[in-house]
């Protein structure tokens, strides 16, 4: 289950080669709806189209629940495994920060709705 909030005490890694992973799936369906799609009957590419988008938002929402790991926060803010935490978390945001955009962007640019994938118990 993708889990929205990071509960407390914990925090969140991402595993950037799945994010990356979730980024060519949006990159290949974009890829399909503006080449081969066309290639199918008239009558067809809607249906195709819907579904294809259907299909690519459940499996990016499973991509990411599967990206998702969550560790202790250190107890002790002045420790090293605190720092070593803290760099941890630097590091994987300023990895996965900019496959997130590319996501995004990806996703809206094909109408795949972020607010079903994220937040489809409060829309």
């Amino acid at each position: 289950m993708f889990i929205d909030k990071v509960p407390e005490g914990q925090f969140l890694h991402w595993d950037p080669q799945v994010v990356r992973n979730a980024v060519t799936l949006i990159e290949d369906y974009k890829s399909f709806t503006e080449s081969a799609l066309s290639t199918y009957p008239a009558n067809l590419q809607d249906t195709l189209r819907q579904a294809g988008r259907t299909q690519v938002m459940k499996n990016i929402g499973t991509m990411l629940e599967r990206a998702q790991s969550f560790y202790e926060e250190p107890t002790r803010s002045w420790t090293e495994q605190a720092e070593d935490a803290r760099k941890a978390k630097a590091t994987n945001a300023r990895e996965v920060g900019p496959l997130f955009i590319k996501l995004l962007k990806g996703m809206d640019s094909v109408g795949v709705a972020l607010c079903i994938l994220v937040f489809e118990n409060y829309c």
